[in-house]
């Protein structure tokens, strides 16, 4: 392999200095936010996982977007060196029974574009790395409807309390590689790791480019390296290959609940479906989870942990008219800080404080 240190795209520098002993860093213009957000969908493990303060950092095989850090952004624009396959596939033992079925393996494998190499790198790397994906964006009009469906909450992270609390919280071998937004392109293209000695810029540029069709997400990540954190195989269309020593847990990231400034419940969280709501005042809402549905409880457990923890802290989604320089109406989103207290086994009090915040598009 040749010796490379850095790699441009699109106005970012992936650099790493492996005699240096740094990590991979990724240079760009972008000014980070103060704050970073969050949306949850309302079910059972997004909120063990708010509960727990804890953020899951995905393998690329669970993203929601095929070409989002995909394996096929690795390939080689010459044939990879017997020796560095040697290197490579002899660090790790009973991979071939013996030296000749490896000698014709990679025989095999350069006259398909050493696509097996890659592959193989791919997973290998794939199993130290995971993506924690936040919004930049606070008034994301799409976040809310694609990850929401407008019932689920918003958590609003302070960025440096966020990631100071993460790295207090890592274990000693763990690693924040570091907070990066998202280099959206109009088209992804693959990265040649024949350049490099290593494949610390290939797999950091991999997690980091994404089709400028995603761009509404505002999308800042933060790239987390730990031990065998494991490869989730069965999560691939057409997959025969059994997951890879695969915990979800081992990709549980702690974080301080210090972090959170505020949290914004979806405008229609309190839905009639789901909850039996009485107006007893002119800003007071009675409001009982319907003890027929599934989410019942699961509805009381996230309203006490919010009233236990986040007072004073709470706002729901809404929406607003305001008047253009003509006189006409037009719609914008808010949010309104609102007061809840439980009254009695599943009854919660919901007490509107007229303190909205509003977002101009």
């Amino acid at each position: 392999m040749e010796e490379q240190k850095e790699h441009e795209f699109n106005k970012f520098i992936y650099y790493f200095n492996y005699d240096k002993g740094e990590l991979p860093r990724i240079e760009h213009s972008k000014q980070t936010p103060q704050y970073l957000f969050k949306y949850y969908g309302f079910g059972k493990n997004n909120i063990e996982a708010f509960a727990n303060s804890y953020l899951y950092a995905s393998h690329p095989f669970e993203l929601n977007d095929i070409l989002d850090s995909s394996r096929f952004l690795f390939f080689t624009s010459k044939t990879i060196q017997f020796e560095d396959y040697e290197k490579f596939y002899f660090q790790e033992k009973k991979v071939f029974k013996t030296e000749k079925e490896f000698i014709q393996f990679y025989k095999d494998d350069i006259k398909n574009d050493c696509s097996e190499y890659l592959s193989h790198l791919y997973n290998v790397t794939s199993n130290y790395y995971g993506v924690i994906s936040l919004s930049g964006k606070e008034d994301n009009v799409l976040m809310w409807p694609h990850y929401t469906q407008e019932k689920g909450f918003q958590v609003k992270f302070k960025t440096d309390d966020i990631l100071k609390s993460i790295s207090n919280l890592l274990g000693s071998y763990d690693r924040i590689i570091g907070l990066f937004p998202m280099n959206y392109t109009a088209k992804i293209q693959p990265i040649d790791v024949f350049k490099f000695r290593r494949f610390d810029i290939p797999l950091i540029y991999s997690t980091n480019v994404k089709l400028d069709s995603w761009e509404y997400e505002k999308e800042w990540r933060i790239l987390i390296s730990k031990p065998k954190m494991g490869i989730p195989f069965e999560k691939l269309g057409f997959s025969d290959i059994k997951n890879h020593d695969f915990e979800p847990k081992k990709r549980y990231t702690k974080y301080s609940i210090d972090a959170i400034d505020s949290i914004c419940l979806g405008f229609n969280f309190f839905s009639g479906s789901d909850f039996i709501n009485k107006l007893i005042g002119e800003k007071e809402i009675e409001v009982q989870p319907r003890k027929e549905i599934d989410q019942c409880d699961l509805y009381i457990q996230f309203l006490d942990f919010i009233i236990d923890t986040f007072s004073g802290k709470v706002y729901i989604s809404g929406v607003k008219y305001e008047t253009d320089l003509e006189g006409s109406p037009y719609l914008i989103r808010t949010k309104e800080r609102v007061v809840i207290s439980k009254l009695k086994e599943s009854k919660y009090l919901i007490v509107r404080t007229g303190e909205i915040i509003k977002f101009n598009y």
